[in-house]
């Protein structure tokens, strides 16, 4: 199954899609400004634990679609931040990106299975 943001930020188009190791799927995004949007998913839940790549980060939790989610903060404003969640222990999501919060939570909320 193919997954998608429904919701982007103005600006950002799908640039890349690379089909990574395993099952793992990044999708990358990009705007005008060359700013990154990245969206990766994985289907294997023994895949579930990847590298995140914020190294300094305020977590928060939060829930995307009743599912429980955790919002990464980058300490330094010239790393993106993040928000990964889980769905049912099978799927995980992860979204980095130059967002607020609640653009990170309603890009994630949109996510859909797609064809």
């Amino acid at each position: 199954s193919d997954y998608r943001p429904t919701w982007l930020p103005d600006g950002y188009t799908e640039s890349t899609i690379i089909d990574s190791i395993g099952s793992t799927v990044t999708i990358i995004y990009t705007n005008a400004e060359g700013q990154m949007l990245t969206f990766r998913y994985t289907c294997s839940p023994d895949e579930i634990d990847w590298f995140v790549d914020i190294e300094q980060a305020q977590i928060k939790s939060t829930t995307i679609n009743g599912n429980p989610a955790e919002i990464l903060i980058a300490v330094d404003a010239n790393n993106a931040n993040g928000i990964m969640w889980t769905v049912d222990n099978e799927r995980a999501y992860y979204i980095s990106a130059f967002l607020s919060e609640s653009e990170l939570i309603q890009m994630a909320d949109s996510v859909q299975q797609i064809k």
